[in-house]
């Protein structure tokens, strides 16, 4: 890259970090568009946030020097804003294939003065992967992180964490099914709950990688937001942990997840069946949270809530919308289901994935039974 180039970057602040980026001043935020210079995506700042309650976490959990990777870094803001804004004992690998990344991930380091903790490399991260182990590996990729999966487990060490980003939402979610087959060797189908199981698709594929080396995944936390899916693993080593978590590792019938009648038997997946999220990590991060100055910490809070009443929730969730137009009656609003669910004696939570979804362990009959006479006491009131 020449100085000219580097020279036209501007400065933008996230959170308590500074960082040079290139692009408009004024950048839309949504997906990002892949470029000939490093890019900065003001939308994957929730993204970023959620990186450091996790990785601040995991630094509370590890009493040694905690490495780190941010092996597709682009500016380099999450590794830069790792090493301004947290506490404790670590480094990080800063990486990017591209010279002009490189270049501009070095000035980054030299203005947050971030040199004790943070290394600039320009190689390959399956490279990198290969010949070192960490705690903690981040892989952002434009696209799918399929292709990474196999060296980045590899270099995750035991109890160490894996974080993820999807951004090929379209495949994993039914509207390219036959790219989901090919890359995720999963079946899926375009559907009211298409983004949680385009999550489930994502997180069983890294359970059965994960497996073929004798390792077993934890999920922390998975979610979806805007364009994109994200989730933070943890691996375990050994056959044992493998096997464990093999046995949430099934497909599950299209018609069952559709709730439209059939006489056919059609698979989806197979997919993850097991917990979203970690309860005890949650709690944790949400303790953080009120302590970091994150821009994202009202979405985080709110989110944070969702996500520990999801931690506990039965496999996918049903959409109010979609069971009223399919039974006959008004679609009715979540406020007060939950008493409604709990004095029936079924478990009742909101879900992140969707403003009028909810999760239950209700029977679908029953559920439609419940929604039908709220719905009636409503209108008399």
């Amino acid at each position: 890259m020449s100085e000219k180039s580097l020279s036209s970057a501007h400065l933008i602040t996230e959170a308590n970090t500074s960082v040079f980026v290139y692009g408009s001043k004024n950048q839309k935020r949504g997906p990002a568009i892949r470029e000939p210079l490093p890019f900065y995506n003001p939308s994957m700042e929730l993204n970023r946030d959620t990186s450091l309650l996790i990785v601040q976490n995991l630094l509370n959990h590890f009493s040694n020097h905690l490495e780190m990777l941010d092996g597709l870094a682009a500016s380099g803001i999450r590794g830069i804003r790792f090493c301004n804004e947290l506490e404790g004992n670590f480094s990080v690998v800063i990486n990017d294939i591209s010279p002009s990344a490189f270049e501009l991930i070095k000035k980054n380091i030299h203005h947050s003065n971030c040199l004790s903790r943070a290394v600039a490399s320009n190689k390959s991260i399956h490279e990198i992967l290969a010949k070192k182990s960490f705690q903690y590996v981040d892989v952002d990729p434009f696209g799918s992180p399929i292709g990474f999966l196999d060296s980045a487990i590899r270099a995750v060490k035991h109890k160490g964490v894996l974080a993820l980003t999807a951004t090929d939402t379209a495949c994993l979610c039914g509207v390219f099914p036959k790219v989901c087959l090919r890359r995720y060797a999963a079946r899926t189908q375009r559907s009211p709950m298409m983004h949680e199981s385009g999550l489930r698709i994502l997180l069983g594929a890294v359970a059965r990688i994960a497996a073929s080396q004798d390792k077993g995944i934890v999920p922390l936390l998975s979610y979806y937001s805007d364009h994109y899916f994200r989730i933070y693993v943890q691996l375990l080593c050994g056959k044992k942990y493998a096997n464990d978590a093999m046995q949430s590792f099934r497909s599950v019938d299209f018609d069952w997840f559709s709730f439209k009648p059939s006489g056919d038997i059609q698979l989806m997946g197979p997919l993850w069946t097991g917990a979203l999220h970690n309860k005890q990590w949650l709690i944790e991060m949400k303790k953080l949270n009120a302590k970091m100055s994150l821009g994202c910490h009202s979405q985080l809070e709110k989110l944070l809530d969702l996500w520990l009443q999801e931690s506990s929730a039965p496999l996918f969730h049903y959409q109010t919308d979609i069971l009223a137009k399919n039974n006959g009656f008004m679609p009715p609003k979540l406020d007060g289901l939950l008493d409604v669910f709990e004095k029936a004696g079924f478990f009742f939570c909101r879900t992140h994935f969707d403003g009028t979804s909810f999760k239950t362990d209700a029977p679908y009959d029953v559920v439609v039974g419940l929604l039908k006479d709220f719905n009636r006491k409503q209108q008399k009131q």
